[in-house]
């Protein structure tokens, strides 16, 4: 489990995952979710990792992007690490939804812009994520 908490004045901060890179940022979520009530909050959030590529997020002004950690044993690292686009994960599914006596319940898929780049939540909104971990260029 990991929690994130904008501190004043910042734009993102780096998580370093077992086996992904993750960056939360906290500017662009303004632009495309802001509060319910139009309001603008510190961002936070907590991600929950209940698998190797699953995750929940939930939290506020929050968005998050992936990328994949190469191995040092891989041969060819600079596309990898020189890239975002060659790194950053697409998403099998991303799920809005709740919990109902510890069931995941699903309220709306993403898709499309909504699932790609940042993976934003507004404020009270948990999302499910499913990443896949295979970049198509091995």
């Amino acid at each position: 489990m990991y929690a994130k908490i904008q501190e004043e004045f910042a734009m993102n901060k780096y998580i370093k995952l077992p086996k992904y890179h993750m960056l939360a940022d906290f500017t662009r979520t303004r632009r495309f979710f802001m509060s319910k009530d139009g309001t603008d909050t510190r961002g936070r959030g907590i991600l929950v990792q209940t698998g190797e590529h699953e995750f929940y997020l939930a939290g506020a002004n929050i968005g998050l992007n992936f990328i994949r950690r190469p191995e040092p044993s891989e041969e060819n690292l600079y596309p990898i690490i020189s890239s975002r686009q060659a790194t950053q994960l697409n998403y099998l599914s991303v799920e809005e939804g709740h919990f109902e006596n510890g069931e995941w319940v699903v309220d709306f898929c993403r898709n499309g812009d909504q699932a790609n780049y940042d993976l934003c939540v507004r404020d009270g909104e948990i999302v499910r994520i499913r990443l896949n971990p295979y970049l198509g260029y091995e």
